[in-house]
């Protein structure tokens, strides 16, 4: 199991990198998470965004993800998933 969290985790720091370097990207969340990134991506909304990266083969969720009644825009949920060996980042 120890060898899976790790994985999750190398998963989940390599999603970061990834986001943090597109020009636009706005975080939503805790430094330290788990495997679950909400972001938006400036002037693109979620629900378009949502479409171009299901062409892509990535699955995200776009919407207020039950958090309607706060004060917050609708966003991109991401789950980093845990791919083959052949697909894991380096």
């Amino acid at each position: 199991m120890e060898a899976i969290a790790e994985h999750d985790r190398r998963l989940t720091s390599y999603t970061m990198r990834a986001l943090q370097a597109i020009e636009g990207v706005q975080d939503y969340g805790p430094k330290e998470r788990g495997a679950v990134v909400a972001f938006n991506l400036d002037g693109i909304h979620p629900h378009d965004l949502a479409s171009q990266l299901d062409e892509q083969g990535i699955a995200v969720r776009a919407g207020h993800h039950c958090a309607q009644p706060m004060p917050i825009q609708p966003n991109q949920r991401l789950t980093v998933c845990f791919p083959g060996a052949d697909q894991s980042p380096r």
